[in-house]
């Protein structure tokens, strides 16, 4: 997998000029918590971040049982997600990630 380092560097080229000067708002898209903290950690000052959608609270449960434990509310945050996504002018993605791969 691609390090956090690396996603940030891809969005600073596509920001372009001002990615360290202007405020950005920035929106990611991600089940793992982690990621998502890892992205807020390390960006610029400058730069909001925004996530939503589900994440997986235990891997363990895996996404079958975790729908099954939450009632359904993933998939309808699954949804929402998709729907903010694919407002975006523009993405940094994997293509090792199904979800990825459907903004694409």
């Amino acid at each position: 997998l691609v390090g956090i380092e690396e996603y940030i560097k891809a969005t600073k080229q596509i920001i372009g000029e001002g990615w360290d000067t202007k405020p950005q708002h920035i929106y990611v898209a991600s089940e793992d918590d982690r990621a998502i903290s890892d992205f807020s950690i390390n960006m610029p000052k400058n730069w909001k971040v925004y996530s939503s959608g589900p994440t997986v609270k235990k891997p363990e449960n895996g996404p079958s049982n975790q729908a099954e434990l939450n009632e359904g509310q993933d998939g309808l945050e699954a949804l929402a997600a998709l729907l903010v996504s694919l407002e975006a002018n523009k993405y940094v993605l994997t293509t090792q990630s199904n979800w990825s791969r459907l903004i694409n």
